[in-house]
């Protein structure tokens, strides 16, 4: 399968590529090879994209920044048939603790899902898997105590997954746990 990576050389990034290393076909964008994802993308021909990229800031400049990634982003996918989105299971954590305001960092995944949402149209495929906590290199075994954390097996799993999901649409996956 031939995959474009946005924010490849962050930690999840990086461990996607090492899984898939000798499996997939895979095109890498990110601001260390000087790619401003906000000001748009031509990407080349893919099977899918696997969007990354985010500003992780918690403040109003990331959100704005994050808005002009994802659309700009999904603009440029028009030709692609499947979005992977990494969102977070912290995009709705103000549903599980009552008073807990929502934050931007929250607010931009949500927003994210939605935009792939609308994506989703004319029989392409949007998977937006809310990710649990991902600590590259940890041993395994320090996964099995909290089922929020992802190993990279774990990791590798659900994305695997979301490329072989063939149901068109939108879905919105939790990631969590061992896969």
């Amino acid at each position: 399968m031939r995959i474009i990576i946005t924010g490849s050389e962050g930690r999840i990034g990086t461990a996607l590529q090492k899984a898939w290393l000798g499996r997939h076909v895979i095109t890498c964008f990110d601001r260390a090879f000087g790619h401003d994802l906000a000001q748009g993308a031509a990407f080349p021909e893919a099977d899918a994209l696997v969007h990354l990229a985010i500003n992780p800031g918690h403040d109003l400049a990331a959100s704005r920044e994050n808005a002009l990634i994802t659309t700009a982003v999904l603009a440029a996918s028009e030709r692609i048939p499947r979005i992977v989105l990494a969102s977070s299971v912290w995009a709705d954590h103000a549903l599980y603790e009552p008073g807990q305001p929502q934050d931007f960092y929250s607010a931009d995944k949500l927003f994210g899902e939605a935009l792939c949402r609308a994506w989703a149209t004319d029989g392409r495929i949007a998977v937006c898997l809310r990710l649990g906590c991902f600590y590259a290199g940890a041993p395994e075994e320090a996964f099995a105590a909290d089922p929020l954390m992802l190993s990279e097996r774990s990791l590798a799993f659900w994305f695997d997954r979301a490329l072989t999901w063939d149901q068109p649409g939108a879905r919105v996956w939790s990631a969590v746990g061992r896969g």
